[in-house]
């Protein structure tokens, strides 16, 4: 229902659960698996090459502007991507509030991120063509480094298509950062997306998500709250 609201009443909504057994791989490997999920749900729901997959969590939101943008306009990154050599949008400059939204941090980060289906894991149609890298956690996980951006100096210098992207490159792989104003790498100012971190009703239900999320911390219930994140202690003081 609430994903409707921000996005339209026609907007279709599939729920799935994730459920880690064994213990293995945890922290950013555990977000990353849980997200894969998402991407073998595109498939199953028929998305083709030609469509933009957007990946991130649920307090990470782009600006309406931008997602049309996205839509209507030439994205270099979408159409003239050289066989996924640059096909990953780092997401945006993001506003990041912290517990409500009078509680605006001092960070600014690029998520969530965006990337055309002709480059995604499970998505392209012809893998064969890509070359295949070598990935963290023993395989599974996010490129190593010399296998994608900002360096391929790993691959063969004939390479001509490069690397798919999975959930794990959604989040980890540098790519382009589009904000407010214009486009670049690294510029502060400006912003196309929002981090709504940690809006919850009370603290007991923030001291239960870092106590059971991907990066759990098992004095969650214990320690000041402050000390569960720096921006945490933000929205105590």
């Amino acid at each position: 229902r609430a994903l409707r609201r921000a996005f339209g009443d026609e907007t279709l909504v599939h729920v799935d659960r994730y459920v880690q057994e064994g213990g293995w791989p945890r922290g950013y490997g555990f977000e990353g698996q849980q997200q894969g999920a998402v991407i073998r749900g595109w498939k199953e729901r028929g998305m083709t090459e030609d469509d933009v997959g957007f990946l991130g969590d649920p307090d990470e939101l782009m600006t309406r502007d931008f997602v049309r943008a996205m839509q209507i306009c030439d994205v270099r990154e979408f159409d003239d991507h050289r066989n996924c050599n640059r096909a990953r949008l780092s997401g945006s400059m993001s506003v990041a509030f912290e517990g409500a939204p009078g509680c605006l941090t001092l960070r600014s980060f690029r998520k969530p991120g965006m990337t055309i289906g002709r480059c995604i894991e499970g998505i392209n149609a012809n893998p064969s063509l890509h070359a295949k890298p070598e990935r963290t956690w023993k395989g599974i996980g996010w490129l190593s480094d010399g296998y994608g951006p900002p360096s391929y100096h790993k691959l063969p210098s004939n390479t001509t298509h490069y690397p798919l992207y999975n959930a794990h490159d959604f989040r980890r792989v540098a790519g382009a950062a589009y904000r407010g104003g214009g486009y670049g790498q690294t510029a502060f100012h400006g912003h196309t997306a929002f981090h709504v971190h940690n809006f919850f009703s009370n603290p007991e239900v923030i001291r239960r998500k870092y106590l059971t999320y991907g990066e759990a911390r098992k004095d969650a219930s214990s320690v000041a709250l402050g000390k569960l994140e720096d921006d945490v202690q933000t929205m105590v003081d």
